[in-house]
């Protein structure tokens, strides 16, 4: 998943907050998450401040790593977090920044880049010690409404 909308400034790019507009996305996502067939397990979020207020948004109760080593461009670094947070996990919930969040749905199959609080469903067949490896498959996506 990717942060919701986030303001065009602040700070430093890392202290973004999420705009009013972002607010609203992340519940909207929240509701779609809550009508999944499954339930998250676990999350892992980039510590800068626009994932972590997406993340409080969704509103879900599992274990969470807040990282700034989420807070990256590199696909394979959230690759290797994904291998080595997800062995704990049946489903785990990755909230990131482009450009690494859209190369990792790319890498699985999804076609399009992720516009701000997209959300890809990947489903794998392997445990997660083989994700990056072989090839997951986009199962459901939330793209919130633009309604603004």
């Amino acid at each position: 998943m990717r942060h919701a909308k986030a303001q065009p400034d602040a700070e430093t790019d890392f202290l973004r907050p999420l705009s009013k507009r972002g607010h609203e996305q992340a519940a909207q996502c929240a509701q779609w998450i809550e009508s999944l067939p499954f339930v998250v397990d676990a999350a892992l979020v980039s510590a800068a401040l626009r994932t972590t207020q997406t993340w409080e948004g969704l509103q879900i109760e599992c274990a969470v790593k807040f990282t700034q080593d989420a807070y990256t461009d590199h696909v394979e670094t959230l690759v290797h977090l994904v291998r080595e947070f997800g062995a704990e996990a049946e489903s785990l919930l990755l909230v990131g920044h482009n450009p690494g969040i859209s190369d990792l749905a790319f890498a699985n199959g999804y076609a399009q880049e992720l516009s701000p609080c997209t959300a890809v469903v990947v489903e794998i067949t392997t445990d997660w010690s083989q994700f990056g490896l072989i090839e997951g498959t986009p199962a459901q996506v939330f793209i919130p409404s633009k309604n603004d």
